[in-house]
């Protein structure tokens, strides 16, 4: 339990101090990196409180019950790190005056292309 408390302090600490660096530099893997330390946060408390119901309560189902939400906790943190990422990850742009100013060149050369061709 004492580890799992610990854990709880040294996550928060880290927590803050990731994302105050990402708002500052504006970083996605910092932010990336402060979100994963929120699901260190979640985990230890609730593996603290899953072990401290099953072993002062008696409540045997505690510990499996915090290691179902702890793998949820896990999920979730994944799919929205995963869905913010992937397009970075895939170069994909989204600024639509860069996807404009390609349109107009392809068809630029487009056009010099069939001029070329029909002479």
């Amino acid at each position: 339990m004492l580890v799992a408390l610990s854990a709880t302090v040294v996550s928060s600490f880290l927590l803050l101090y990731k994302t105050r660096a990402a708002r500052k530099y504006g970083s996605l893997a910092l932010k990336t990196d402060a979100s994963n330390s929120i699901k260190d946060v979640l985990t230890s408390v609730t593996a603290f409180l899953g072990i401290a119901l099953s072993k002062y309560f008696n409540i045997v189902q505690t510990d499996a019950i915090a290691g179902i939400i702890i793998s949820i906790f896990v999920f979730t943190m994944v799919y929205t790190i995963v869905k913010e990422a992937y397009l970075v990850l895939l170069d994909a742009c989204q600024c639509t005056e860069i996807l404009t100013d390609i349109e107009n060149v392809a068809k630029a050369l487009n056009m010099l292309s069939m001029c070329t061709t029909s002479a």
